[in-house]
Order: structure tokens, then sequence, then C-alpha cells
């Protein structure tokens, strides 16, 4: 049976059983049913049953009422939850879109300064090869002064040699016409 603590409250009087006074108590004579006095109103054992089954069946579907409730309660909590989590991942995609999108214009600016850089050396060396060809012709004179300057430098150097060899001619000459003429002198004399 039932603890002290899980007492039920007091019932009003059933209609098909008798108050009991408190100076006289009466039994039953049949051997099924015995009486019990609680909280002034006398109940056999099959109203006692009746009456926990009935208790029990409250106390099951306030459980289970207390249980739905509860079940409801953590449902929303998980979905009030679900809700955040997914919000803030949204919020993170968000920021991460927002993210790329700064780095794209970053980039695209980056590129379109190095185009224009390009474009400008592009320029630049279409400049370069203007001025080069048309330096091209002094280029080539440059080229062939060199060239005859090699020639004439050539030249020179067997005029050089030519001339050490007259002198040298001269200088032996000059010496033979010397004592010649020194031979001559001392011939006369």
């Amino acid at each position: 049976m039932a603890d002290e603590t899980d007492k039920p409250p007091p019932l009003p009087p059933l209609p098909n059983y008798p108050h009991s006074s408190s100076s006289s108590s009466t039994s039953s004579t049949s051997t099924s049913t015995s009486t019990s006095v609680m909280s002034g109103i006398v109940m056999d054992d099959k109203a006692k049953e009746e009456f926990n089954k009935q208790q029990r069946k409250e106390n099951r579907k306030n459980e289970q009422q207390k249980a739905q409730d509860k079940l409801i309660n953590d449902t929303k909590t998980l979905f009030n939850h679900l809700a955040n989590y997914i919000q803030n991942e949204l919020l993170i995609t968000n920021e991460d879109y927002k993210l790329l999108h700064q780095m794209n214009v970053i980039t695209k600016d980056k590129y379109a300064e190095m185009t224009q850089m390009t474009q400008q050396l592009v320029v630049g060396m279409t400049e370069l090869q203007t001025k080069y060809k048309s330096f091209q012709p002094y280029l080539d004179k440059i080229d062939e002064i060199e060239i005859s300057v090699d020639e004439l430098e050539k030249t020179v150097l067997m005029l050089d040699d030519y001339t050490k060899k007259l002198e040298a001619k001269f200088q032996y000459l000059q010496r033979i016409s010397k004592n010649s003429y020194n031979k001559k002198e001392k011939l006369n004399i």
C-alpha cells in the first residue's frame, strides 16, 4: 500500500457508504468487506482500492502531463537553441562572404594597378623601340666608322712599320753616305 506521505486528501462522503459517528463504530458482518475510518469517511476495502486506483490514475496523468510539459519545454528550448545556432552559422557565412567580397575588391584593384603599370611599360617599350629604330641608321654608321677605324688603324700600323723601315734604311744610307763622303774627303786631302 501507499506510504503515509502518499495519503490522499479527505473526500466528501460517498452516497452508498454511511457516515460513522465518533461515539460508535459499526462493523460489517460480511466477510468480504471490512471498514475503516478515514477522516470521517467510512470505506470498505473495495472502495479504498477503487480510490487508490483513481489516485494512481490521477498521479499517472499528472506525471504524464508533467513529462509532456517538460518534453514541450525541452523541445522549445531545443528549437530555440537550434534556431540560434543556425542564425549564428548564417551570420558567420554572411561575414565570410563579406570578407571574400572585400578580398575580391582589393584583388580587383591590385590587378587594375598592375594592368595600368603593364600598359605604361608597353607604351614605354614601344617608345624605346621607336627611338632605337630612329637611331639604327646612326648605329649602322657608327659600326661602319668602327670598321673604317679598324682598317685605318691597321693601315697606320703598316705605315708605321714601313716608316720605321724607311727611317732605318735612310739612316743606313745616311751613314753610308757619310762614310763615303768622309772617305772622299780623306782621299781629297
